[in-house]
């Protein structure tokens, strides 16, 4: 924005004064006195516009201060707001990504605790197992003490041979016991190498954290800085690309004339060649269809002359096989002329569209390749 102060009115200030002329006076010195009189009205005159002119010039100025000082704070005050977008952008980019490390290290802690309550959950199954044990040891010789005492020697043997069972039970269940112990402190331990694995990794993720939101803090500066600066060069290349542009729009239309102009002789050529091709495949066809009357003739005249001629059947018969066998080799002939015609036809109907969908700027070039390529299967 730029202002302009006009000092046009005050031009007058060079403008030099003559004095007046009068017309004698009987008396010089009255005529001076006169003379010097109106010289001081005059300067009086003038000191008085010269103030007035320079009260307003105060005006001007103050106004133009005025309106300079207005649009340079409404450029900070949008730079300064245009900036706070940036920064709360920023922001909210790293405290998304805080938020999304914090859930990942309160779902590392609470993996964690759960082990841990795992581990102290094992640790209570395997004391009660052998509480359990020793219970059923303490059990099995109070029951056989008992039989002892109620029964006799028999019932003492054969209470023995129990205690011998159940002794072998108790061990194989001891046994079994300590494999599943030894089983769940194995895989205690494996819970526990679990457990270190993960506070490594909660430290190395904290590490990272941290490590990311230095990056991230230097990365906004340099992007604030990166859009001071391309703010500054914004004009000048936008200025560049809108001249680009109109040179590249101008280059496409005198293209796009160009190719209308080849897709349209390409089609007309295209028509030229349907009718051609239909006016040759139809005298074939006529030429194919006066050569299937004269061999009817020519069997017919045969047909005869074997009926007249009884010495002459074996040559007739031979003649008269060759123009069957020419008479089919003639149909199959005309009929694969059709299908060329008809594939002809359609590779026509294919260039028409393409010429018809080429008629669009953008589709064009493709258009006319397409074009080239149907006009290629006519030679």
């Amino acid at each position: 924005m730029s202002f302009e102060i006009d000092d046009s009115s005050d031009d007058f200030l060079g403008t030099s004064f003559k004095p007046r002329q009068y017309s004698m006076s009987t008396d010089p010195d009255d005529a001076e006195i006169e003379h010097l009189q109106n010289q001081i009205d005059e300067m009086n005159n003038f000191l008085i516009s010269v103030k007035s002119h320079a009260e307003d010039r105060q005006l001007r100025y103050e106004k133009t201060i005025e309106k300079l000082q207005q649009s340079i704070q409404e450029v900070q005050e949008k730079c300064e707001f245009d900036l706070e977008n940036q920064i709360a952008r920023q922001n909210a980019e790293v405290a998304q990504a805080l938020a999304d490390q914090e859930a990942e290290i309160e779902e590392l802690i609470l993996g964690t605790h759960y082990m841990n309550k795992d581990t102290n959950n094992w640790r209570n199954i395997s004391e009660d197992l052998n509480y359990l044990s020793d219970k059923i040891e303490e059990f099995d010789i109070k029951k056989s003490i008992a039989g002892i005492k109620d029964q006799g020697q028999e019932i003492e043997f054969l209470r023995s041979t129990q205690i011998e069972d159940a002794k072998t039970k108790r061990q194989a269940i001891l046994k079994s016991q300590e494999r599943q112990i030894k089983a769940l402190q194995d895989e205690i331990e494996r819970y526990q190498s679990a457990s270190r694995q993960d506070d490594q990794h909660f430290q190395m993720v904290t590490a990272d954290c941290s490590f990311a939101q230095e990056k991230r803090e230097r990365t906004h500066k340099i992007i604030v800085e990166k859009m001071n600066y391309e703010a500054n060069q914004r004009a000048e290349i936008f200025g560049t690309h809108l001249r680009v542009l109109q040179r590249q729009v101008d280059r496409e239309r005198s293209k796009t004339d160009t190719d209308t102009k080849a897709l349209r002789d390409t089609e007309e050529s295209l028509v030229q060649m349907k009718r051609k091709t239909s006016q040759h495949c139809l005298q074939q066809f006529n030429e194919a269809t006066n050569d299937i009357n004269r061999i009817q003739k020519l069997l017919e005249k045969h047909a005869e002359s074997e009926e007249s001629h009884s010495q002459m059947t074996l040559n007739s018969r031979s003649k008269t096989t060759n123009l069957q066998r020419q008479n089919v080799m003639l149909k199959r002939k005309i009929e694969q002329m059709a299908d060329e015609i008809a594939a002809m036809e359609a590779s026509i109907q294919r260039g028409c569209a393409e010429l018809k969908r080429g008629q669009t700027p953008k589709k064009t070039s493709t258009a006319s390749g397409s074009l080239k390529s149907s006009h290629g299967l006519f030679y």
